[in-house]
């Protein structure tokens, strides 16, 4: 060190090289540093280096700058494929376009054709309908006699519960009345029909409707096969309910709606009807009488689409009179339940108005209302049809 520092004095520490060990003799602690210390301190020009005497020799410290350094820097990159899809996906969501991508299936196709082909408009605007078959009905067994052992089983019920029995006896006089079913002939009995067994569910907590009798076309007849079962579905044609829930969120003025009786208001084709047989008495020992349903039937494979296609067939033929509504009942209706809104109140008002007016040239009615605005509540409407929230 005293020949790389151009001195001559004695430095404490021997060279450290390869070849030479240093054995270590004496350890001192840091409480014998100062009386290790000499008088006489040399200071290095041009360094901050000094040489510090000492009892071993002379001391070096300091600080050296150190010469040749080079400059080190650290780079991260990282693939983060997830976040960008999380986001794709968010803003897809946030930008939903009102035509929503439906994947056409085979099926679906046949079934747009055989509706746009079957399809007809009575002279009060009611539309009729035919079911979509992928099997001949020819291939239907016998059914009756199941329709029967329901029946039997459902009045065994009916005797030990009154009231369950009179809303029945209601509800299937409502049917009879409003012509949605018809009292068959028997010497009009056809080479090809099906009995459609029925029961009854009660639901006490509903204010509209306690009482719902459900039809089962899936009860198979004697051949194996049921009325279901040799039905298209159909496929979904509306809008998924998660586009139109974040489209109705967005309106400064909402509404909805609820289509009333919506399978009912539509017929089924008369040459179709025996195929949608049921049997019914008002009373336990009153003879058992056959009826036939003239309307589209809950229950049935093809039902929803029929209802559903009927509801967006009358926005394409009476839109041009109601261009507010017919948009509605194209993209903001799932089910039979009308979500939508505006963000200007006379805006708002006057598409409920053709709603309104729309669904009455296919014969059928809103009912239900709720609002979050009073003016959205129309003065035609009964108190007990509307609720504001």
């Amino acid at each position: 060190m005293a020949k790389i520092l151009g001195i001559r004095r004695a430095i404490s520490d021997p060279p450290a090289t390869d070849s030479v060990k240093v054995q270590t003799n004496h350890m001192s602690g840091a409480e014998d540093f100062y009386e290790l210390l000499k008088p006489g301190q040399i200071s290095l020009h041009d360094t901050n280096l000094r040489l510090q005497n000492s009892v071993f020799g002379y001391i070096v410290s300091g600080s050296l700058l150190a010469k040749g350094e080079t400059e080190i820097y650290c780079g991260l990159i990282t693939d983060n494929s997830e976040l960008e899809k999380t986001l794709k996906e968010f803003w897809e969501i946030e930008n939903i376009e009102r035509e929503s991508e439906i994947s056409v299936t085979k099926e679906a196709e046949i079934c747009e054709e055989h509706f746009l082909k079957n399809y007809s408009r009575t002279e009060t605007g009611k539309f009729m309908v035919k079911m979509p078959f992928k099997e001949d009905p020819s291939c239907l067994g016998e059914s009756r006699k199941k329709a029967e052992k329901c029946l039997n089983s459902l009045w065994n019920r009916l005797r030990r519960e009154p009231k369950l029995c009179e809303l029945y006896k209601i509800f299937m006089q409502e049917y009879l009345h409003m012509g949605h079913m018809e009292k068959v002939i028997e010497y009009e009995e056809p080479d090809v029909n099906y009995y459609i067994p029925h029961h009854c569910v009660f639901r006490p907590e509903s204010n509209t409707t306690p009482l719902r009798v459900v039809y089962n076309a899936s009860a198979l007849t004697s051949s194996g096969k049921s009325l279901n079962c040799i039905q298209f579905n159909g496929g979904t044609i509306q809008d998924d309910l998660l586009s139109i829930m974040l489209r109705f969120r967005k309106h400064k003025f909402a509404f909805v709606a609820d289509i009333k009786k919506m399978y009912r208001m539509i017929l089924i084709d008369p040459n179709q009807r025996d195929l949608l047989r049921i049997l019914f008495k008002a009373e336990v020992n009153d003879p058992v009488k056959v009826y036939k349903l003239c309307t589209v039937t809950y229950g049935t494979t093809s039902a929803p689409f029929l209802a559903t296609r009927t509801v967006q067939q009358l926005a394409k033929d009476e839109g041009k009179d109601f261009p507010l509504a017919s948009s509605v009942l194209l993209h903001d209706v799932y089910m039979d339940d009308v979500l939508t809104g505006e963000d200007n109140l006379i805006k708002a008002k006057d598409m409920q108005q053709q709603l309104i007016s729309l669904f009455d040239r296919g014969g059928m009615e809103l009912h239900k209302w709720s609002a979050n605005n009073q003016s959205l509540l129309c003065d035609e409407m009964k108190e007990s049809d509307y609720s504001f929230s």
